[in-house]
């Protein structure tokens, strides 16, 4: 399996070093990495696509640092594993707020990276078969793990998935979404919510709780939606 990798770097002697220290990996591990570079956060985020596997980013960039760029990255890939390079230490920490998986410090050597890429590709590995998709947001796509959305809603014809990682708006049908989306986890409680039944923490009457969120069940679909919750319990105890 090929592995996408994007690295973000504008200092071209970093950018090499890694570059060399990838193709090592490659050969030592007999993995296929396709590798892309950009000069600067902006040149990425332009028409971005959510096809990448990793990403690989500097920190202290010009026109748009690090750490602002992942902040916008998130807007359109919930899944692409981050990793950041820098020789900021003191910020590195702050990736975890934007779901960074890890960080390496400049000058990277081949046995810390070798070690960051075992981990996020033994995830990737044991990942690949869970189902995804992929929406047409208002300024580009998103590409969401089906396992992150919590429930689906529609507004006058309008999506909100509302998932782990935030909201995501888009154009659409909830019947759409629903033939994409594996059946036996995602249920209708009503017409305007599709709900991922691994968030439910509970039932009282029309009302579903998916932890702080409270949504109506309606007379029509209360025993099938009942009925879906108690047999995904029995498939996942």
């Amino acid at each position: 399996m090929a592995l996408k990798v994007a690295i973000v770097e504008d200092e071209e002697q970093a950018k090499k070093n890694l570059e060399d220290l990838l193709k090592r990996y490659q050969k030592d591990q007999h993995k296929d990495l396709l590798l892309s570079f950009f000069p600067d956060a902006v040149k990425f985020l332009n028409d971005y696509k959510p096809v990448y596997d990793i990403v690989f980013m500097d920190i202290k960039m010009p026109m748009m640092n690090g750490l602002d760029a992942a902040k916008e990255l998130r807007k359109y890939d919930a899944n692409v594993f981050l990793i950041f390079v820098t020789d900021l230490a003191q910020y590195a920490i702050k990736g975890y707020e934007v779901d960074a998986i890890d960080f390496i410090i400049k000058p990277v050597i081949y046995e810390h990276l070798e070690q960051k890429l075992d981990k996020v590709i033994r995830i990737i590995e044991n990942t690949t078969k869970e189902p995804k998709i992929t929406i047409k947001v208002d300024d580009g796509f998103a590409a969401l793990r089906a396992s992150s959305i919590i429930y689906v809603e529609i507004v006058n014809h309008r999506l909100f998935y509302h998932t782990e990682q935030g909201v995501y708006s888009a154009y659409g049908s909830l019947n759409e979404v629903t033939k994409i989306l594996p059946s036996q986890d995602f249920v209708k409680c009503n017409h305007c919510y599709l709900v991922n039944l691994k968030f439910v923490t509970g039932i009282n009457k029309y009302e579903v709780s998916l932890g702080e969120n409270r949504l109506q069940i309606s007379h029509p679909k209360k025993k099938a939606f009942v009925d879906s919750f108690t047999d995904y319990l029995g498939r996942h105890s």
